[in-house]
């Protein structure tokens, strides 16, 4: 598997996200986006499996600004020490 997508990269619909090759090289297949999205989880490993996710793409119909705000609570939450860090009481 050849990857041309990263973590956070956001995607289009048709977007090339990677490639899967033989043991010897050849191409067998190139793995598109369905959709539109950003890319938020991604397997790690060279070797796959047919049926196998290899990528975790997130799409929103809400407004960019909303989004934001949620990602922006839900990194709040999920790591509290940082949160104190910067935001003392």
């Amino acid at each position: 598997m050849s990857e041309t997508t990263q973590l956070g990269d956001l995607v289009e619909a048709g977007d090339i996200l990677a490639e899967i090759n033989s043991p010897f090289g050849e191409l067998i297949s190139k793995v598109k986006a369905k959709r539109s999205g950003i890319v938020i989880g991604k397997q790690n490993i060279p070797l796959v499996q047919e049926g196998d996710a290899m990528y975790h793409l997130a799409y929103f119909g809400a407004e960019q600004d909303e989004v934001a705000e949620q990602i922006e609570n839900w990194q709040e939450s999920i790591n509290p020490v940082i949160n104190a860090v910067q935001h003392p009481q």
